[in-house]
């Protein structure tokens, strides 16, 4: 975010951060959400502060304030809690939350460093329990960074488990057995975002827009261009319900005696068997 700050204020633009899955997470002691001159928080049901749905939006610029408020509401500049003369003066849609949600979500604000000082503990216990084990590459907080544990993503080291076909095939495999032996694994994505047909067919609102507007130049999304990424998405698995509150510390606890016991006996896996039957 610093670097993409230097290149926004080189050219003159604003920087819009997304930290739909970041409440309470932190870089350098800065909280996500004050990286960029403005930000958004989604709130649905599977992340760490639920609100019901819909989400918040963040800024101490009051003129992308106005701007926001425009978005929000049908493109009118009053709000509806002003006399409205119902003249639409831009573009805009019906973003508004509902009161019961709303009241919901800032509610659930008042909870919200209790939620994560829990996360962090069951992290902690999650990470005790899978500590060397051949093949699994455990996820980092580098220093100056302070994570919510919004998920416990994880990765496989297929050589040294020995598995030199299709990644994906013994990951799949791998998830299934887990889940028999009780854990919550799953899968967060199964592409990466230039594999994604509106990247691949560029036509994301009609007729190549915004690819073939004047201001932007030719762009290929070549999915061979990102080994890095494609790597990542075909080695890895993730956690999230086993570290959330309610569960205290015996869930972590649990999940990681499951995980221990699938790859320590990963030899009698029949991948074809697992996968021919899902």
């Amino acid at each position: 975010m610093e670097a993409v700050g230097d290149v926004a204020r080189r050219h003159g633009l604003k920087v819009i951060e997304d930290a739909c899955q970041a409440h309470g997470a932190k870089f350098k002691d800065r909280k996500t959400g004050l990286w960029g001159d403005c930000a958004a928080f989604s709130l649905n049901q599977n992340k760490l502060m639920c609100g019901g749905e819909g989400g918040i939006f963040v800024t101490d610029d009051e003129q992308i304030a106005a701007a926001a408020r425009t978005l929000w509401s049908f493109g009118e500049t009053r709000t509806p809690v002003e006399s409205r003369d119902y003249h639409v003066y831009a573009l805009g849609w019906m973003y508004r939350n509902n009161d019961l949600a709303a009241a919901f979500a800032r509610a659930q604000l008042t909870k919200l460093d209790q939620y994560i000082a829990n996360q962090r503990r069951n992290v902690t216990e999650l990470f005790a329990g899978l500590q060397d084990i051949p093949g699994l590459i455990l996820p980092a907080e580098p220093e100056g960074h302070f994570h919510n544990w919004y998920n416990f993503t994880c990765r496989m080291d297929m050589d040294v488990l020995g598995w030199y076909d299709e990644p994906i095939r013994l990951r799949d495999a791998m998830v299934k057995a887990l889940n028999a032996e009780g854990v919550p694994a799953l899968v967060w994505q199964r592409f990466i975002l230039p594999e994604m047909t509106v990247f691949q067919a560029q036509n994301a609102y009609g007729h190549g827009c915004p690819w073939s507007c004047p201001y932007t130049e030719a762009v290929s999304y070549d999915p061979a261009d990102f080994p890095v990424a494609q790597k990542h998405l075909e080695t890895h698995f993730a956690f999230i319900s086993p570290l959330r509150a309610p569960h205290g510390p015996e869930v972590p606890k649990a999940v990681a005696g499951g995980v221990r016991k699938v790859f320590d006996n990963i030899g009698e896996l029949d991948v074809d068997k697992i996968l021919e039957a899902s």
